[in-house]
């Protein structure tokens, strides 16, 4: 049997050994400074793994308690709402539950009707990041969030641009000026991921300058909780300025019908292309 449960239950049986082996031995407290990295890293990836996992089967979760279905696989179980049951499977809390249950949403596929082949997701890029055990559900969150908010405002091939540069940022992807990987470099590192939701949100407001602190020491974190949250932020860069995200447009979409489609008014200033700010 090869299929991805018996997969997981022998990864399950191989950490039970291993913890419990650390655990009895009392290894871990007399590890070298890099082996307690590489552990942290290596639980992290098999960590993010798993995210991914338990995000595609709750968007099977969702599919399969689809009002229209008479046999849901929540009432089946006892529950009457999909969260719940990802809840109870996976042993966490309901606000975890919640969070994978969105995610599931936003990277959600359907098949088409005449192929019956998948259809891209609404962000392939981040949702192949996802599977690639690049991001979790903490940094999928983080950077389709900030989107969902302005899709109003934004075009498609504006959404699909933020996706794909997102996932590149994710993936450590370099692309030369037509568009082509050309390198990998570093991921940003965790304590300058900074503020992407805030940054993103057109409602944000800038933070306050941070207190100096002495000659050689890491400045305090910050307390606010859109740095707590994002993930994406490097030194150099911020999130783009995609069209839809100024004023002028804002106003327009202010005053048009919900039930229209979005446009660029003429005399907006956003470029087609989005700058780095």
């Amino acid at each position: 049997m090869n299929s991805i449960v018996a997969h997981l239950e022998d990864l399950d049986r191989s950490l039970a050994e291993a913890g419990r082996d650390a655990f009895d031995r009392e290894e871990i407290p007399d590890l070298s400074d890099a082996e307690i990295a590489a552990l942290l890293e290596a639980s992290g990836r098999i960590q993010k793994r798993i995210e991914a996992l338990q995000i595609e089967a709750s968007v099977q979760v969702l599919e399969r308690s689809a009002p229209m279905r008479d046999d849901k696989i929540a009432a089946k179980y006892g529950w009457d709402r999909p969260v719940d049951l990802v809840r109870a499977l996976t042993r966490t809390e309901t606000r975890d539950a919640n969070r994978v249950v969105k995610a599931a949403r936003l990277t959600s596929r359907i098949r088409g009707m005449s192929s019956g082949e998948f259809v891209p997701a609404r962000y392939p890029e981040l949702r192949a990041a996802m599977l690639s055990g690049a991001i979790g559900v903490a940094g999928l969150l983080a950077a389709i969030e900030p989107l969902e908010q302005s899709h109003d405002r934004m075009f498609d091939e504006d959404r699909l641009e933020a996706d794909r540069q997102l996932a590149d940022l994710a993936l450590g992807t370099i692309r030369d000026d037509e568009g082509r990987a050309v390198d990998s470099g570093p991921l940003p590192r965790p304590r300058i991921s900074g503020s992407f939701r805030a940054s993103s949100s057109p409602t944000s407001t800038p933070t306050a300058p941070s207190r100096p602190t002495a000659p050689g020491r890491e400045p305090a974190a910050s307390s606010s909780g859109a740095s707590a949250t994002a993930v994406f932020r490097s030194e150099a860069t911020s999130f783009p300025k995609w069209p839809g995200n100024c004023n002028c447009c804002r106003t327009a979409s202010s005053t048009r019908a919900s039930t229209d489609p979005p446009t660029r008014p003429s005399a907006c200033n956003s470029p087609r292309t989005p700058t780095m700010s």
